[in-house]
């Protein structure tokens, strides 16, 4: 794999969203002797995203060479899959429509991959930025948010938190391929459209690194500002985005049940989840027909009742789902040959 970082932009109908993005890009300060290019991912748009990516790209100097692809499955996670058999260099920066990089963002990402072979992906400090005030109760929950530190720490986050944003994630092409040909096939989607907030394709990408053995990384010296508009700053908003949060944890338990070596016993959580509700029936009540603008209760409620849409939904094939993925080839780090048995 030829030395270089390919940049990739997973686009749903992005046009307004592109130039601040773009021009950022195109300002980076990079040694000459390190390659790099642009990918755009057009995900299933219906402006038009592609032709405004290239306009651009031409009008503020094409710093690089730039391509233009298309996802027609709708869903971030098909878009990036997408995005790496597209890109052609052995590092790979996941940036969002939304997120405008430091200048020196691809040297700084480069010069560290490059140090640390033993690094599968490497995330970044994210810093929100907006044209209104924030809300009053942003800097707590701005996580939900990829803004903010990753660790109280920079180093490696493996053990500790996990997982990493996909917001300025740069991925060893090698450790990724590493994956899909042994057999891993991702099965969260994540956010689908404008109008559906799914998440956790990042994390199972993370949780499948850390099953074949690569270490992640937090690198807070990776910077980027994360552009927030008006309408995602809003209470209703955020509880939308923590059932979406939720609605996720379903798929992502095996992983994580793999890292700790536990058994499954999800129909006693969800017995858990609902007797944990119904202890604050009025809390329920409230967070049914109010905002309850920043009641924490309230945000794990709407999580809790993710999870149970989810998993209910796919009650029937769960078992199957768990029991498949216990047999994958892929999965080398722990052992993981015993099937589980619930009371």
């Amino acid at each position: 794999m030829e030395p270089g970082l390919s940049f990739i932009i997973c686009c749903h109908n992005s046009s307004k969203r592109l130039t601040s993005t773009l021009s950022h890009l195109a300002a980076q300060n990079i040694q000459q002797e390190i390659l790099w290019e642009v990918i755009i991912v057009d995900n299933a748009s219906t402006d038009d995203t592609g032709q405004c990516a290239l306009s651009i790209w031409d009008r503020i100097g094409k710093p690089t060479t730039m391509r233009v692809i298309t996802e027609p499955r709708i869903g971030i996670g098909y878009a990036r899959y997408k995005g790496f058999e597209e890109a052609k260099y052995e590092f790979i920066c996941f940036i969002d429509d939304d997120n405008w990089v430091a200048s020196d963002y691809a040297s700084t990402g480069f010069e560290f991959m490059q140090r640390h072979s033993e690094v599968g992906a490497c995330g970044s400090l994210n810093e929100v930025v907006s044209d209104i005030a924030l809300p009053w109760w942003f800097e707590k929950y701005q996580r939900s948010y990829a803004v903010g530190p990753q660790s109280e720490e920079p180093g490696d986050v493996t053990e500790n938190r996990g997982v990493l944003w996909s917001a300025g994630l740069i991925v060893r092409r090698f450790a990724l391929q590493d994956l899909l040909d042994a057999g891993f096939r991702p099965m969260v989607i994540g956010a689908r459209g404008e109008k559906v907030i799914m998440r956790g394709e990042d994390y199972e990408m993370c949780l499948a690194m850390r099953l074949r053995g690569w270490k992640l990384w937090y690198e807070p010296k990776l910077t980027l500002k994360h552009y927030m508009p008006p309408e995602r700053l809003n209470w209703k908003y955020l509880r939308r985005l923590l059932r979406g949060v939720g609605a996720s944890d379903p798929t992502l338990r095996p992983y994580y049940l793999a890292i700790t070596r536990k058994k499954d016993f999800w129909r006693r959580q969800i017995i858990a989840l609902f007797m944990g509700m119904m202890k604050s029936p009025m809390k329920l009540l409230l967070a049914t027909f109010c905002s309850c603008e920043g009641d924490h209760e309230v945000l794990m409620i709407e999580r809790s009742f993710g999870f149970i849409w989810a998993l209910m939904r796919i009650r029937k094939n769960y078992d199957r789902l768990f029991l498949d993925f216990n047999r994958s080839g892929w999965v080398t780090l722990h052992n993981l040959t015993a099937e589980r048995h619930e009371p």
